[in-house]
């Protein structure tokens, strides 16, 4: 493998979505899948894709942030354009995301979601992990961190040593199990007002998280703190 690469995630259904917030650092452009079936781009998101080098299916929003110029690239790309009104109940991302679900993905990967604004980051991570992407596996890129929703089972891949911590959202996840980390857990609750989840660390190069949905009242956020150094790449299914 190529030093300081990240291996390749492996190719499914992967939809790449770019939501529109800061501009991606190195680290979080070096664990985007490297192909995907569509590009969804929400309103200045298209900017964040043509950073990365990335032709983008569908550009969605508002477009009150996107750049004439950068959006009139996306069209001359082959973009369809599909423009909503200021006045909308939903945020750009969350059509984004529905647009992303007309292909039928089996993977989210969800970047550009790194903003100042707290309200701005907690709205997306509520967008998603709603209910309609229940059978879709999503991973987001933000803050220098790879995230993935776990609401049955997934596996996280890294080096001995690196940090990882289990997060509720939305509520306390229940039947918590682990494998291959330094402090497991076992058929556990984790509260959404604890931090029982809070900085474990891999004992082996692949960890396997897996929850009791049906018991939980939230799901859970597996993080994954990115830095050179990192072997983290896309979770297998």
């Amino acid at each position: 493998m190529e030093p300081g690469r990240l291996p390749s995630w492996p190719m499914a259904r992967t939809v790449l979505v770019f939501s529109g917030g800061a501009p991606l650092s190195a680290l979080e452009r070096r664990v985007l899948p490297e192909e995907a079936i569509a590009v969804i781009a929400a309103d200045s998101g298209v900017h964040r894709a043509h950073e990365c080098d990335r032709i983008v299916t569908i550009a969605v929003g508002d477009f009150d942030s996107v750049t004439a110029a950068a959006l009139a690239q996306a069209e001359r790309q082959g973009a369809a354009v599909r423009r909503a009104s200021t006045m909308k109940d939903e945020t750009d991302l969350e059509l984004a995301l529905a647009a992303a679900l007309e292909f039928d993905p089996d993977r989210l990967v969800v970047a550009g979601m790194s903003d100042g604004r707290l309200d701005h980051q907690l709205s997306s991570l509520h967008a998603c992990t709603h209910q309609s992407l229940a059978e879709v596996d999503v991973d987001l890129v933000m803050n220098e961190a790879l995230i993935s929703v776990v609401r049955h089972r997934r596996t996280m891949t890294g080096s001995v040593g690196d940090l990882i911590s289990l997060v509720p959202l939305g509520g306390d996840v229940s039947g918590v199990q682990t494998n291959g980390l330094r402090y497991p857990l076992h058929r556990e609750q984790l509260s959404a007002h604890r931090s029982r989840g809070m900085s474990n660390v891999f004992d082996a190069p692949v960890v396997v998280v897996t929850v009791d949905a049906a018991a939980s009242g939230g799901v859970l956020l597996a993080m994954q703190p990115l830095d050179a150094e990192s072997t983290a790449t896309r979770p297998s299914v």
